[in-house]
């Protein structure tokens, strides 16, 4: 297979059509920063308080957190797809490692890939069901917390 028919798989795979900027599903604790365009909402997690940033667009979806050097504790992506679907993500351009959990319409966990290091890109990685959210967190928080296929996690 040539590069570009595994890329445009790839992105297929993630599932990066056409997307129009409209409202987040079933968030009701927004905030969004006056002085930039990042949403974030606050949630607990086993007792920790999280702050997640949103990315609910093509643009912010693809970027994610390539190219970012590190996440702060308890921070992390949540990801907003507009329907629920088979989502694959990557490590392309990461420079640290994470932990994925993909999450269905109710909030549930459905898949979780752990402590997942740079070294593994170009592999993808995509659940068995479909989702509508995808949480990326430091590598070792499901761990620390926990979390396993089954647990909700609200927001």
């Amino acid at each position: 297979m040539s590069k570009i028919a595994f890329l445009m798989l790839l992105f297929a795979a993630f599932g990066y059509g056409v997307y129009e900027n409209k409202e987040i599903p079933q968030l009701d604790s927004v905030e969004q920063s006056e002085s930039s365009d990042i949403k974030t909402v606050k949630t607990s997690i086993a007792d920790e308080d999280f702050v997640f940033e949103i990315v609910d667009t093509e643009q912010t979806r693809q970027q994610g957190l390539s190219g970012r050097l590190s996440l702060p504790d308890n921070y992390g992506m949540l990801f907003v797809f507009d329907e629920p679907d088979n989502y694959s993500f990557w490590m392309k351009d990461m420079n640290f490692s994470i932990d994925i959990i993909w999450l269905n319409e109710s909030k549930e966990i459905i898949h979780i890939e752990k402590e997942l290091s740079p070294e593994t890109y170009p592999q993808p990685f995509l659940p068995n069901d479909n989702a509508l959210y995808v949480l990326e967190v430091n590598s070792g928080v499901v761990d620390n917390l926990g979390l396993e296929i089954g647990d909700s996690i609200n927001w």
